[in-house]
């Protein structure tokens, strides 16, 4: 009792200091993030404004989704039902429309919001990993100055802020449940994990890979693990359920994420035949291939609902991967470099090939440098991130190639790079 108690203390005292002298830092640090954001949005919309401006920013479709939910035709997209994407974000945006009316500056500004709400929680989680405000004070300002992320979520309406601003959460909750071995800190991370598979869908089948890290954490206390693991499998699989549910009684199927998944992995790997197989995707010309192929079959095709859809394009990939598994091999092993640094195979160079590898080298080497540093002192709450960086890159290099991927896993390397260079300042 009296361990929990001091533990309880330690995490107020420590959240308590941010209302001290230090609060300002951080709050600097929010402002820096919005102000980069918006003067780089500015900048760049400020050049399309004589153009619909929904057209140029919501490029994946998600306004389309809250569109039609604000105006009573359903979840739908493409006027037919949808689970292309995850009901999170349309929501988020469904409520953005209802309050400040159908259009996108005020979904754009959210973009920045999030982003600054994220420094903060970036900043409250390196609390709890180190104890160290500077740790977690240089690691907002890293995620306040990438401008990797801000040429895009600040311009576009994409999921990954929302998704981030789950993801961190997720993850200070889980530190806090392993630190206080509370069965509750589990449950509730296991929902806030659906949210970040209802928000995007690669993480539906991470709770797979982390409860035996978890097991390996809690070792030699296998009651607990299974306690704590079993409540976090069974929360997360709660809040995915209706979602389920209506995608069962829409499509006739089990879709548990997304009816996304087969058009990706398609559209990655139909180029395997093909002498320019390494060649970054193009989505258009993916479309185009699979267009011609089923030519005498457009209006089979069409008249099968999403769902169906999406098993058509998984059975073509996977002939075409069985055709060419060592080229798919090479393929994914590509698709990291582009995922992480990218270096485009056969496009030509453009700002953010260069932009990209200039932030993520350095973050990427110092977050690895800093998580054996952290690794070697004997602690192991740092291992639920690593394998979460190791499984998103795995398992989009499987399917598609987009250096976007990459952007929700660098709060964590600014997390132990930040841990890496203040420690290697202090020896």
């Amino acid at each position: 009792m009296l361990i929990k108690d001091l533990d309880t203390k330690s995490f107020r005292e420590r959240f308590a200091g941010l209302t001290e002298e230090k609060w300002w830092w951080l709050l600097l640090i929010m402002l820096l993030a919005g102000v980069v954001r918006l003067c780089i949005q500015q900048l760049v919309l400020s050049e399309v404004l004589s153009i619909k401006l929904s057209g140029k920013t919501d490029i994946d479709g998600w306004g389309m989704i809250a569109r039609n939910l604000v105006r009573g035709k359903g979840y739908l997209r493409l006027n037919k039902p949808t689970a292309t994407r995850g009901p999170v974000y349309p929501y988020f945006l469904y409520l953005i429309y209802n309050v400040f009316g159908i259009g996108h500056y005020a979904a754009l500004a959210a973009q920045i919001f999030w982003n600054m709400v994220n420094c903060s929680l970036i900043y409250a989680l390196s609390l709890e990993l180190f104890d160290h405000r500077k740790t977690g004070l240089l690691a907002a300002l890293g995620w306040a100055l990438y401008l990797p992320e801000t040429a895009v979520d600040s311009i576009w309406l994409f999921s990954e802020p929302l998704f981030i601003v789950l993801l961190l959460l997720f993850s200070i909750v889980l530190v806090r449940g392993m630190k206080s071995k509370k069965v509750a800190y589990h449950a509730l991370a296991g929902a806030l994990l659906g949210l970040t598979a209802l928000c995007r869908p690669i993480t539906q089948a991470f709770p797979l890979i982390l409860l035996p890290v978890l097991f390996r954490i809690y070792y030699p206390d296998r009651r607990f693990a299974l306690r704590s693991g079993s409540l976090l499998l069974i929360c997360f699989m709660l809040v995915l359920s209706p979602w389920i549910i209506r995608n069962y009684k829409t499509f006739g199927m089990l879709v548990p994420a997304s009816t996304f998944f087969g058009y990706n992995v398609h559209a990655g790997n139909i180029y395997l035949g093909e002498d320019n197989y390494l060649a970054t995707t193009d989505l258009g010309a993916s479309r185009r291939k699979f267009s011609n192929y089923i030519m005498d079959k457009q209006n089979e095709f069409k008249a099968l609902n999403e769902a169906e859809q999406d098993l058509v394009y998984r059975g073509l990939a996977w002939d075409v991967i069985q055709r060419y598994p060592w080229r798919y091999v090479l393929k994914s092993f590509v698709r990291g470099l582009v995922i992480w640094f990218n270096i485009e195979v056969g496009n030509n160079s453009r700002t953010m090939n260069f932009l990209v590898p200039i932030f993520n080298i350095p973050i990427l080497t110092l977050g690895i440098w800093g998580w054996l540093k952290f690794s070697a002192g004997g602690c192991r709450w740092g291992h639920p991130f690593v394998i979460l960086i190791i499984y998103n890159t795995l398992a989009y290099m499987l399917i598609l190639e987009n250096w976007r991927f990459s952007i929700p896993m660098i709060p964590y390397l600014l997390i132990f790079g930040s841990f890496a260079v203040l420690r290697y300042r202090h020896a």
